[in-house]
């Protein structure tokens, strides 16, 4: 509670010292009560401050009465988180009435002054301290006392440094109560701007300090005020760009997804399609496929493929349609359509490879051989990753044989139908779920029989699909990379007695890829692209950044770059993709440079 002390303490003295030409009062009190309150010599600090009480002018009667009311409640603070019983109940009926009496005289006798405001919080955590039922209506004075010092001084650093208090004081219901008044003040007077931008301010201070659920009270008020407060065009840019902070974008795990999903819910309802571009769109769909509204994630993917037709995502779009319907909903016939979209519409994109092999699967599976060969015929000529797989999928067509075992058995979990009683429930999580080749990629899961009360059964873990480098070992969780890029299915069934149930996962894997020479004499322009591969709609807004280093040294921004070394030699080059300062994927490259 000493804390909580010394940041009113010193916005005290900032506020009289103001007011007093730094007058050598105000700083042997600043000096005198942080030195005792450091030292946790409270009954000092109040002795030192009657007796300055006594011999003092007037104009100095309000600064040290609010040091005393301070240091009274800090004492009994003090006392209550050291456990000292005997003199916490010694002290508090005395005390708490003398805080009570005192901040009434002071509003009285400084009704307009900031102290007031200060005064008033410790009257009300006094009344908080003995549960009175008093209390409630002292915080609504205390709101109105700071709502209307704010609105005299435009200061939020104070509205901030109240609310932060109470809330470590009384919980995040009296929070919201103060950002609550506030916000009806706001849009009472129809607020500037810059005023809502305040808001703002203050909650991107709490997101930086990773107080999300802060962050996320405050930010709702600042929404309610950003449309009257600006054209609509730009009202929306900064709904969406708050959603891009919590959003899950799959390189990175939402910190609070289902809030992102609120703004944008709350956008479609202000102003229809129109808030959203095709990355808004895409963006939102991905939201809410990982927040696992299959069904609304499928109306925004079609909806996007409709609205943009010619989009570079569009590609990805569909394959995760594809994803969705055969490894979500169990709808193959459904995911056949779109895996078939992908081979037809969009050969020339980085999700292909995935669609033929996911379409010869399914074919296989529904006896269909020949679409089956055709599909699987095309990766073994391309030589792609699936090549080697395609190539054993074609020996069990051409010998007879039956689908692997273990593509057959998770098939047969995934599309078998689903007891509507199952008292499992099965979580599965990936994380990454978009990473880089190479990178750590964590997949865990978690099962609860809700039929089992407290005692749960021993459960098993059958894992399919793409393991990756490492293997699960049947456990609940495990860790593995992966060195090609492109969708991963994992899927993983969890079995208890005679109860089983099945969940999946598609995280994907991309690598960065560069193209032009390398190899240039002195002088002569040096070409350089970088990508992301396969394409992902979340790149188009990422930095590139580029360093070659060797007898010169450059840097450049851009996935694109072109440049002049002078110097003859070898240089060493990286390439390396930022989401804001984070870095997403690099990739080292070398660069020869001769003689002119």
């Amino acid at each position: 509670m000493a804390a909580i002390g010394a940041a009113l303490l010193i916005a005290a003295v900032g506020v009289q010292a103001a007011d007093t030409a730094q007058d050598s009062l105000v700083q042997d009190l600043k000096v005198k009560s942080a030195a005792l309150l450091d030292a946790h010599q409270y009954t000092e600090l109040l002795a030192y401050l009657a007796e300055q009480k006594k011999t003092q002018e007037p104009q100095y009667q309000s600064l040290i009465a609010y040091y005393e009311v301070m240091a009274t409640s800090l004492y009994l603070d003090y006392l209550e988180q050291q456990e000292d019983w005997k003199n916490y109940y010694e002290q508090i009926n005395t005390l708490n009435p003398h805080i009570i009496r005192a901040a009434r005289d002071f509003a009285a006798a400084a009704p307009d002054s900031e102290l007031t405001v200060y005064v008033q919080y410790f009257a009300w955590k006094a009344l908080l301290r003995e549960e009175d039922e008093a209390e409630a209506g002292a915080f609504e004075k205390l709101v109105e006392l700071l709502v209307r010092q704010v609105e005299r001084s435009a200061d939020v650093g104070l509205l901030k440094t109240i609310a932060d208090t109470v809330n470590r004081d009384a919980g995040m219901e009296r929070f919201n109560r103060i950002y609550d008044e506030y916000a009806r003040f706001l849009q009472a007077k129809k607020a500037t701007a810059q005023s809502v931008e305040y808001l703002a301010a203050i909650a991107a201070e709490y997101y930086r300090e990773n107080f999300d659920e802060t962050a996320l009270a405050i930010y709702r008020h600042y929404v309610s005020l950003v449309y009257a407060a600006y054209p609509r065009q730009e009202a929306v840019k900064k709904i969406l760009a708050i959603a891009d902070l919590f959003r899950h974008t799959g390189f990175v795990r939402g910190r609070a997804p289902e809030f992102a999903e609120e703004l944008y819910a709350g956008l479609h309802k202000a102003v229809g399609t129109a808030a959203f571009d095709a990355a808004a769109v895409v963006k939102r769909a991905f939201n809410v496929e990982m927040i696992g509204d299959y069904a609304q994630a499928v109306g925004l993917y079609e909806h996007f493929l409709q609205a943009f037709p010619a989009d570079a995502a569009a590609a990805e779009v569909v394959s995760r349609l594809g994803v969705i319907a055969v490894y979500q909903t169990r709808q193959p016939d459904i995911g056949a359509g779109y895996f078939d979209r992908v081979i037809q519409q969009h050969a020339a994109s980085g999700y292909v490879a995935f669609a033929l092999y996911q379409r010869g699967l399914l074919a296989q599976w529904q006896d269909d051989a020949a679409t089956a060969r055709q599909c699987y015929a095309k990766l073994a000529e391309a030589k792609t990753v699936y090549a080697a797989e395609a190539q054993k999928r074609l020996e069990e067509l051409n010998t007879g044989a039956p689908l692997a075992a273990a593509v057959k058995d998770f098939f047969e979990h995934l599309f078998k139908p689903q007891r509507e009683d199952n008292p499992l429930e099965l979580t599965l999580r990936v994380d990454p779920m978009k990473g880089m080749t190479g990178q750590a990629v964590d997949i865990s899961a978690t099962a609860q029989d809700f039929s089992a009360g407290t005692v749960q059964p021993s459960f098993q873990f059958d894992w399919y699909g793409d393991a990756g480098e490492k293997s699960p070992d049947g456990g609940a969780s495990w860790q593995t990379q992966y060195a090609a890029p492109g969708i991963k299915i994992i899927g993983v069934c969890v079995r208890a007695e005679d109860t089983a149930t099945i969940a999946c996962a598609a995280p994907c894997m991309y690598e960065v890829r560069l193209s032009g020479e390398t190899s240039v004499r002195a002088g002569e322009p040096l070409r350089l692209s970088a990508e992301i591969y396969p394409e992902a709609f979340e790149t188009q807004a990422y930095r590139w950044a580029w360093r070659i280093s060797g007898p010169e040294t450059v840097i450049e921004q851009g996935p694109e770059i072109t440049l002049r070394l002078s110097s003859p030699g070898a240089y060493a080059g990286e390439a390396v993709i930022y989401d804001a300062d984070r870095m997403v994927g690099r990739r080292a490259f070398t660069v020869t440079v001769g003689a002119p």
